[in-house]
């Protein structure tokens, strides 16, 4: 059932990147757009943010009466945090060191222990805040288990930025035990960070309280830099109350407030159209007023502090007067706890030290001969100390580095083994079947027909992929056939059991066939039947497609050749439950040519190590799917000793109840068909009248229904 997370949702503070990582530019906020899209699916927000915030305001009022003692300003507290890094296996799973980088800026920053505060600018060089809050990655679960506070979860929601804010927010830790964090590749609007207020986690929003980032804005390494090194400080602030400091207006529009007596009024800057050297000073028409474009709070290139009011601000969130403030700061306060220190493992008593769980993967399933693979170590539970590689007929055969690449010269599947060491032990994985390394010698050979009644055929030459590793997958199936009982079946009508992905919307699953030669000749046919059906029942909730792709350099990258979605691929309409198709009138067929030997066409695959692959992409109303009747083969062509050339094709070939024959006419003519035997004899005849100008189709399965097996020619006599 689709779990409906955004019927109530809640404000965030969206925010970032205030710098650039590697050579993007700066991503800059997009609060406003997604606060109106929140309040307006659900108005309660608003108002449980005006009411929220009058309470922390009386609370930071009361606090700046009693002064610093109040918030306790010399203790310094620490926060447990994890990260959830959800990836597809790419970029996006970057390295524990990327993170740990990550930490490392954070705890600077917020203990003002970061060495650019020398370079802050005069009028601000004696109000730099020091936060006193320390970061430390959790060492134990909320399930008692030990961790390392680093939670990897493959998922495709890393992608996934549609229907709402916090599509990729899922495997949440207790917030009021953690800080969490989650790691994506992509983040609405182009944002590098989304944060929750505590005013934004009363109620409903507690379940997703914390903190997205942009994987290449965390840390200062790997696929980020410097540039995106202070996103991660610019969200806790917002995490612990801050706002923008130039309040709630877009920046650089509209001088504002962030409502702290210490950070000057301004407008904001937007690094990508004023440099960090020429910071003007506009609010103040004097020039007398200078405003503080050094502060994490805002999106210029160059932040290096926070004030002391911005401290007060914070620390007050983390120590609430009374019980009645508790659901105001959404329990901030509990994150620094003794008990919770010592649940959380970070209290250097209770702390736990896992043994390293060994995990690996390559970047490609498939590749040619001599074409590198990169391995990645994914080990999770501890941090690597040291790693070695073995990679046997691999070039090179070993290594020890965190991501090696190698090349294969000899075909077939290959294995590879990981083996690391860390502070709690050693392990070891082994894969077998790693990589599939394709080459002339092992391709298919063509013409080729697959009904999928040898189940021996997946795990050698038909490649399944599941990258969630969740119970959708392809699979061989008896349950249903074009012809007779035998396809392949993706179980789509199951999508939402044991998925990381909250509704079904965007599971991939993958099925590959063998590598062909098809440099042999110059155009072939594909074909193949299929059947699938929908449980939406208003064509705007159609979102499933099936996609066929090919391959001309071994599964390295991939081409599109044709998307099914909405009636062309619900052959078997709408099924409430699990479909299974009953009969033929619920299959529908495709075909298409497919160039190789030489030449160009809009798929050109005249190559000697060529694949395909259906690529299916769930959406939440999905239904089960069959292949059958998989065919690669040559086009028969005749060329006519008429004049007019007729360019005959007939596909697919071997003939099947589907296969038609294609030619052209320069006028009105008539035409007759004839089926010749090897002796020459007509077996049968079809007279199509006087057929009109231009290209026809037509239908051999009245035709070839009553033959037997066997080699037969086609006469296609057009006016004589």
């Amino acid at each position: 059932m689709k779990n409906n997370y955004f019927k109530w949702g809640f404000l965030v503070a969206m925010g970032l990147a205030t710098f650039v990582s590697k050579a993007q530019d700066h991503k800059l906020c997009g609060t406003d757009e997604h606060t109106k899209a929140l309040i307006q699916a659900d108005p309660s927000i608003l108002q449980r943010q005006i009411e929220s915030d009058k309470r922390l305001q009386k609370l930071i009022e009361n606090y700046a009466q009693k002064g610093a003692q109040a918030i306790d300003l010399d203790r310094v507290v620490t926060i447990p945090i994890v990260f959830h890094v959800i990836h597809q296996y790419g970029p996006e799973n970057i390295s524990d060191d990327q993170l740990l980088s990550a930490v490392r800026i954070l705890n600077e920053d917020f203990m003002k222990e970061n060495a650019d505060t020398a370079t802050v600018i005069a009028p601000f060089k004696n109000k730099i805040g020091k936060a006193n809050i320390k970061f430390e990655l959790a060492t134990i679960d909320p399930f008692g288990n030990c961790t390392n506070g680093i939670n990897r979860i493959a998922s495709l929601e890393t992608d996934l930025v549609r229907n709402g804010l916090y599509r990729a927010r899922f495997g949440v830790w207790n917030p009021s035990k953690y800080l969490n964090i989650w790691v994506t590749r992509l983040l609405p609007d182009g944002a590098a960070g989304i944060s929750t207020f505590p005013s934004s986690a009363v109620g409903p929003g507690s379940t997703f309280d914390g903190i997205s980032m942009l994987s290449n804005y965390t840390g200062d390494r790997g696929t980020s830099g410097p540039g995106g090194a202070r996103a991660l400080t610019h969200e806790v602030g917002h995490f612990l109350n801050l706002y923008h400091i130039w309040g709630n207006t877009e920046p650089a529009t509209v001088c504002g407030d962030d409502e702290v007596e210490d950070t000057p009024i301004t407008k904001g800057f937007n690094p990508n159209s004023i440099p960090c050297q020429s910071m003007p000073s506009v609010c103040d028409t004097n020039h007398v007023i200078v405003e503080n474009h050094q502060n994490y709070m805002d999106y210029a290139y160059c932040q290096q502090m926070y004030t002391p009011g911005q401290v007060f601000r914070m620390r007050a969130v983390l120590f609430p007067q009374n019980a009645s403030d508790s659901a105001a700061v959404a329990f901030r306060y509990n994150l620094f706890a003794d008990a919770n220190l010592a649940a959380t493992g970070i209290n250097g008593v209770t702390n736990k030290v896992c043994a390293p769980e060994a995990d690996f993967y390559p970047d490609k399933l498939t590749v040619c001969r001599n074409t590198a693979v990169v391995f990645t170590d994914n080990t999770t539970k501890n941090f690597v100390t040291e790693r070695t590689w073995s990679f046997p007929d691999g070039n090179p055969a070993s290594s020890t580095s965190r991501a090696p690449s190698v090349r294969y010269s000899t075909p077939g599947w290959k294995t590879a083994t990981l083996t690391v060491k860390g502070s709690g032990g050693q392990a070891t994985k082994t894969i077998t079947r790693v990589v599939f390394v394709s080459d002339e010698t092992t391709a298919a050979e063509v013409p080729y027909i697959q009904s999928f009644r040898n189940n021996s055929i997946f795990g050698e030459s038909w490649l399944i992929g599941n990258p969630e590793s969740n119970q959708t997958s392809w699979k061989p199936t008896e349950a249903a056939g074009y012809w007779d009982p035998g396809s392949v079946m993706l179980n789509a009508s199951e999508i939402g059991g044991g998925r990381t992905i909250v509704d079904g919307n965007g599971d991939v699953d993958i099925l590959t066939t063998p590598s062909f030669n098809l440099a042999g000749k110059a155009d072939y046919i594909l074909f193949f039947n299929y059947a699938a059906a929908t449980k939406a029942t208003s064509s705007v909730n159609m979102k499933d497609s099936l996609v066929l792709e090919g391959s001309a350099n071994c599964g390295g990258s991939w081409s599109t050749i044709k998307t099914f979605n909405k009636s062309l691929l619900y052959s078997g309409g709408y099924h409430e439950e699990g479909f299974t198709p009953q009969n033929k009138n619920e299959w529908k067929s495709f075909s298409t040519k497919v160039k190789g030997g030489t030449g160009a066409s809009a798929f050109d695959f005249a190559k000697d190590n060529v694949r395909f692959r259906f690529r299916y992409v769930s959406s939440s109303y999905s239904n089960n799917i069959y292949i059958d009747d998989f065919q690669i083969s040559s086009v028969t062509g005749i060329q006519s000793v008429l004049a007019a050339n007729l360019n005959v094709t007939v596909y697919p070939n071997p003939i099947t109840e589907e296969s038609v024959v294609e030619y052209q006419v320069g006028a009105p003519t008539e035409v007759v068909l004839n089926i010749l035997d090897v002796t020459g004899k007509v077996a049968v005849s079809k007279n199509l009248g006087v057929v009109s100008e231009g290209g026809q189709k037509e239908d051999l399965s009245t035709m070839t229904s009553t033959l037997r097996a066997g080699v037969y020619f086609l006469t296609v006599n057009a006016g004589g």
